[in-house]
């Protein structure tokens, strides 16, 4: 495509820290994040959930991207990366070149959750202490314990609720994050929020590149955050049946039994290769074809094989490439006994006879499942596998599934000339997301 887009530069965020090289030197040593949940971090320790461990991110304070200590009551974890990334993309590609009104921006986000500490001075002064035992809690004599009557409506909503904060609304929504990053930055192009599973992630890039080529901006900002691990999300997690009680994800493993979640976020800058060559700017990689499809079985939430090979092959199609073309695979590979089965069946049914040739990573196993953010965090270790030459070894795997036909990177590094990386990203919902990485 003439004067296409380009990546022009990353803002990241992992448990590895916030620099391409730190990431990139964890997964070429098959290094991997996970631990116990940390209750420092994510104000629960687990308990109680059989999947007690998680990926967590790099500490961001709120002084360090500049926020304003008012703007900081409504922001979170994901608040915090979503403005650490889209500042290190936006100074990293010169966007200041451009006017706000000319830069587009894009963000898949997850789920936003209360935290307990923000309701609870409202709760306890709504304690219905008439009804039950003392503050409103009924415990019987076989220590069962029943909450459900120990709030009095009257109290709560004549004064109760005066000790919530009147902000707390706004930070329940996730593009009230995008909004505070868009006014710091001065961004006032197109913009969208995409929401809340990997595909949104990969919606978002796919989005910063087409607002390029349509010229709703001259640049954009596009990428993915992770939801923070709380124990709503991990509920979350295990209602989906996508979470497992292992220490960390086994992707395309015959022992895997479920994902683990991770947080992380990369954003990018995008703008066309006319632009970026008046600048000093080194560009990443470009995005030359993407394909989004829809399809479940009846047993499993998630896209079904044939919605997955689906949206490879548009996304072949799109940017007039064989199977043949395709070097490294970076698969969505969380761990999910019916997840991984349908993108083994997917991969081996598309790259038919050729599957052996084509090498397959996850990054699941070393950053756990970043949800919106893992395609965005796969772009960057594309992009790296593209300046590099080596495909990180996937991690926690051993023994391989059986049904594998691909050549799935594991033990070390493999060395490979690669030209084209194609990125998987799977909903829990039914959508397929795939996008094809080349080098500049």
């Amino acid at each position: 495509m003439k004067d296409a887009p380009l990546i022009t530069a990353c803002g990241l965020v992992t448990p590895f820290g916030v620099s391409l090289e730190a990431l990139w030197d964890a997964l070429v040593s098959g290094k991997s994040a996970v631990g116990p949940i940390d209750a420092s971090k994510a104000g629960f320790d687990g308990d109680g959930f059989a999947c007690k461990s998680a990926y967590h991110a790099i500490s961001l304070m709120a002084e360090a991207p500049g926020v304003n200590p008012k703007d900081a009551r409504i922001m979170n974890n994901h608040s915090y990366m979503l403005m650490k990334c889209s500042l290190d993309a936006f100074e990293g590609g010169k966007l200041e070149f451009f006017q706000g009104t000319e830069i587009a921006f894009y963000a898949g986000l997850g789920m936003v959750d209360y935290e307990i500490p923000d309701l609870l001075p409202a709760v306890v002064k709504s304690l219905d202490k008439k009804g039950g035992a003392e503050g409103g809690i009924n415990v019987d004599v076989d220590n069962n314990v029943d909450v459900g009557i120990g709030i009095d409506p009257d109290v709560f909503y004549s004064k109760g609720y005066h000790s919530i904060h009147p902000l707390w609304p706004l930070s329940m929504l996730n593009n009230i994050a995008l909004s505070q990053v868009a006014v710091k930055l001065n961004l006032r192009g197109d913009s969208a929020v995409f929401s809340p599973h990997a595909d949104s992630g990969a919606q978002a890039i796919i989005e910063g590149v087409n607002a390029i080529i349509e010229g709703f901006g001259k640049a954009a900002i596009a990428g993915g955050v992770s939801e923070k691990v709380n124990p709503l999300s991990v509920a979350r997690g295990h209602l989906l049946g996508v979470l497992g009680g292992s220490c960390s994800p086994a992707p395309f493993s015959a022992r895997r039994n479920g994902t683990v979640f991770g947080e992380g976020a990369a954003m990018f800058a995008i703008e066309k290769s006319s632009t970026a060559s008046s600048r000093p700017v080194e560009p990443l990689a470009r995005i030359s074809g993407w394909g989004l499809s829809y399809g479940t079985n009846h047993s499993f939430g998630g896209p079904a094989s044939d919605a997955i090979a689906s949206s490879m092959e548009k996304a072949m199609r799109m940017a007039s490439l064989k199977p043949l073309d395709i070097d490294v695979i970076i698969a969505n590979g969380d761990g999910t006994v019916d997840g991984d089965a349908e993108e083994i069946r997917a991969i081996n049914a598309f790259f038919g006879k050729t599957a052996d040739k084509v090498k397959v990573y996850s990054s699941r196993g070393a950053l756990g499942h970043l949800l919106a953010g893992a395609p965005a965090v796969d772009l960057a270790i594309a992009s790296l596998i593209l300046k590099n030459g080596l495909v990180p070894p996937t991690v926690t795997v051993l023994p391989i599934d059986g049904e594998v036909r691909f050549d799935l990177v594991v033990g070390s590094a493999a060395r490979v000339g690669a030209r084209r990386v194609l990125i998987n990203a799977l909903s829990y919902e039914g959508q397929s997301v795939s996008f094809i990485v080349e080098g500049v």
